[in-house]
């Protein structure tokens, strides 16, 4: 007894009726997936959450337009509330949590401790990024940090002018400094205009993710600079206008993993073009007002030809 078997001719428009199937199966979900995200976003709210996730996932049009949630509308709330700007950016689309980015900035004298007590307890919490701008916030209140444990990008500045001008008393010293401790997940800090020097920014090497350190205008002369060679991810430091050694800045760059270094305003010498040549991971380098020749600086450039340096 003998089995038929399907003959080629036979067998060869099965396979062909099958693709063709799948073909139009797919242009249709194509086609609805399209003229689903193209929908008006009232309609897309009435099939649920699920279905705006989606939407805003892959509707372009809609990504800066994303509804806020309750709980950054109550951020903004309080924040504005409170004297400041409230900053709550979308940084995941789709069905995760934590899909967004809260920053407070709050500038001038009013702002003070009892304030900034306040911000803590009603929204501590949620703030990623703060920014503190000739605020009167003093080194004791400083204290509230500890309980920001999502603090990633945080500003101390005083933005007036130098530590001995006309402008507002700048009220952050080295003693405040001691609460930054504790702050695992801080990754960028600025402290412009601060008279805290070598002493408080030896604090600094307890924070485990700092990558840009900001000490523009500070009291910080350079002794304590070696220390930073033990932040394993700094990337970027600013020293513009500080009073700080040649001597203590090659310290500092021995086998440094900078990519970007400014030192505006400090006075280098023709040595230091040697050390910035060391840095194999150097992209940027500010050396503005620093005394350098322009011959010195084009053979820095030479030998490094991916660096970009600013000289005026």
């Amino acid at each position: 007894m003998t089995t038929e078997q399907p003959s080629l001719a036979t067998s060869q428009p099965r396979r062909s009726s099958r693709r063709l199937r799948v073909l139009l199966s797919l242009n249709v979900l194509a086609l609805l997936f399209f003229s689903f995200t193209h929908l008006d976003r009232p309609t897309v709210e009435s099939f649920g959450s699920l279905a705006e996730d989606v939407y805003d996932l892959f509707n372009l049009r809609t990504r800066t337009k994303l509804r806020r949630s309750a709980a950054a509308q109550r951020f903004i709330e309080d924040v504005e509330a409170l004297g400041g700007e409230a900053r709550v950016v979308p940084t995941k689309l789709g069905v995760s949590a934590g899909s967004e980015w809260f920053e407070a900035r709050f500038r001038g004298g009013t702002f003070d401790d009892d304030a900034f007590a306040h911000l803590v307890e009603l929204q501590g919490v949620w703030i990623e990024g703060l920014s503190l701008q000739d605020t009167g916030v003093t080194a004791a209140g400083l204290v509230h940090l500890r309980h920001l444990a999502l603090l990633q990008r945080l500003e101390i500045s005083n933005r007036a002018g130098r530590v001995d001008s006309d402008g507002p008393a700048p009220m952050i010293t080295d003693a405040g400094l001691r609460h930054l401790n504790g702050l695992a997940r801080l990754m960028s800090l600025d402290l412009s205009g601060q008279p805290v020097t070598d002493a408080g920014i030896a604090t600094i090497e307890d924070l485990p993710s700092l990558s840009t350190l900001t000490l523009r205008r500070t009291r910080v002369s350079g002794a304590g600079l070696a220390r930073f060679r033990l932040l394993s991810l700094l990337s970027s430091l600013n020293l513009d206008g500080c009073e700080v050694d040649e001597d203590q800045i090659t310290a500092l760059l021995r086998a440094s993993t900078l990519h970007g270094l400014s030192l505006r305003g400090v006075p280098l010498t023709k040595r230091a073009v040697s050390d910035f040549k060391s840095i194999p991971s150097l992209e940027h380098l500010d050396v503005s007002g620093c005394g350098l020749l322009d011959e010195d600086l084009d053979d820095l450039i030479e030998c490094k030809p991916d660096l970009t340096v600013l000289r005026q």
